[in-house]
């Protein structure tokens, strides 16, 4: 059995584009560990058994999503008068947000 790989952006049902995987372990066996992956990968075995004609299982795709980056926040207005309110930004930030909160100043590295 050989592992195969076809790099991002290409059709995965297609029939080229295919080339036996380069690092990872288990390329020629059931279960295959990639590599380090930074792009959405197509992976399909082709299985020969004795002298028979290869088949090509079906097509497996590892998805691949950008590391989280946490971003910078900042205030609009800081600081404000009691009972007032402002907005907080994050920007340079990837991934979905979950704003959190903390009433002690030390903290937020604010003594």
């Amino acid at each position: 059995m050989e592992i195969l790989e076809q790099s991002n952006g290409s059709n995965p049902d297609g029939t080229s584009g295919w080339a036996n995987v380069t690092g990872g372990s288990g390329s020629t066996s059931a279960q295959y560990t990639t590599p380090n992956l930074s792009l959405t990968t197509y992976y399909r075995a082709v299985v020969t058994s004795g002298a028979c004609t290869s088949a090509n299982s079906t097509t497996a795709a590892v998805l691949v999503s950008p590391i989280s980056v946490g971003g910078t926040a900042t205030a609009t207005a800081s600081p404000i008068c009691s009972g007032s309110s402002t907005t907080v930004n994050v920007s340079g930030n990837t991934g979905t947000i979950q704003w959190q909160q903390s009433l002690t100043a030390h903290q937020a590295g604010q003594m």
